[in-house]
């Protein structure tokens, strides 16, 4: 039984993008702090991370605030929200890339947890009520169904947010 559990939430074959997209993510993460140590494996992941779902979420914009409401605490109370988020999402990744000096990086970092736990809040209320909605964590171009996968991935952003805030070395290696 445990065996299916774990097949029908993390093994799904609509979720592939998604695992490809981490993937390449991390990788592309590893290649650059290895290329350019001046900034930490976080700095990268974090930046890259913000780039690629806030540029994905911007493919059809219309259809992702859609469906963003259909799910997200905010955006079902005001529509705003869910155009405002890509950019959000891309105003992090300018910070978190740009930001040498660290000026707004913990604003970045605040920002950051905020959405995370709105994140995970949201998942967790679609999960935990059984509704088949598409998650649009990565836009719209693939259905992904929202799954315990969707609350993992908010979790671990959170909590590489807090190691960055609790040890700021991880930050930066200037």
């Amino acid at each position: 039984m445990e065996k299916k559990i774990f097949s029908a939430y993390f093994i799904k074959s609509q979720l592939v993008p998604l695992y490809w997209v981490l993937i390449l993510i991390l990788g592309l993460s590893v290649l650059l702090t290895y290329l350019y140590p001046s900034n930490t494996f976080m700095m990268y992941l974090m930046w890259i991370w913000f780039w690629t779902f806030g540029i994905m979420k911007l493919y059809n914009l219309e259809d992702f605030v859609k469906n963003f409401s259909e799910y997200d605490l905010v955006s079902k109370k005001y529509s705003i929200y869910g155009y405002a988020h890509p950019f959000i999402e891309i105003i992090l990744w300018f910070i978190y890339i740009f930001d040498t000096q660290m000026m707004y990086t913990m604003t970045a970092n605040i920002m950051g947890i905020i959405i995370s736990g709105l994140w995970i809040a949201s998942a967790y209320w679609i999960v935990s009520s059984w509704k088949n909605i598409s998650c649009a964590c990565m836009g719209t171009y693939w259905k992904l169904p929202m799954t315990k996968v969707t609350i993992l991935e908010n979790t671990v952003m959170l909590w590489m947010i807090l190691l960055m805030i609790l040890f700021p070395s991880l930050m930066m290696n200037m």
